[in-house]
Formats: structure tokens, C-alpha cells, sequence
């Protein structure tokens, strides 16, 4: 549904973990579709944290908090979600 609308590409490397200095591990580069919009906001994080962000991230593939998306940490996701309950795409705040 939101093909059309991802017409850019960043290049998303998923957290797989720590190394022995607690130093986040990043799995390999690659590219994933999405649309871009500079916006700086405040967002309260799941904690309870309030964090500013800087890009807004549109896609149509699952990211999680941790990963990279242009070298740059993924602070917040939220899925969109139809009035059926299907998932139709993922916002993402760096």
C-alpha cells in the first residue's frame, strides 16, 4: 500500500547485539524503501523518555529501536495499522 509512497532508500543494518564492552553489533548493510521527512520533534519513548529527533522515517518493511537507518540509531517505531487490524507500514525516528 505505501510502495508509491517509499520512493527513496536508506540503508537499514539490524542490532543483533553487544560485544564484550556492551558496545552494539550491527548485522550487514542493506537497502530498504522508504520516504523521508526532516522533522524535528520531541517524542516520549516507551519509558517514558523524552527524546528529539531529527528524521522521520515512512516504510514498508519492520525496523526495531537499536537499528541503523543511514548511520543514524532508531529512537522510536510505530506500526500503522488499518481499521481491520492489518499492518500496513512502520514510521521510524532517528
Amino acid at each position: 500500500m505505501l510502495a508509491a509512497y517509499c520512493n527513496q532508500t536508506a540503508t537499514h543494518q539490524a542490532l543483533t547485539g553487544s560485544n564484550n564492552r556492551d558496545e552494539p553489533v550491527y548485522g550487514p548493510e542493506h537497502p530498504i524503501q522508504c520516504r523521508k521527512r526532516r522533522k524535528t520533534q520531541e517524542i516520549l519513548t516507551a519509558d517514558r523518555r523524552r527524546v528529539t529527533t531529527e528524521v522521520l522515517y515512512h516504510l514498508n518493511a519492520p525496523v526495531t529501536e537499536g537499528d541503523l537507518l543511514d548511520d543514524r540509531r532508531v529512537q522510536w517505531v510505530s506500526e500503522w495499522v488499518t481499521l481491520e487490524g492489518d499492518t500496513i507500514g512502520w514510521r521510524a525516528a532517528t
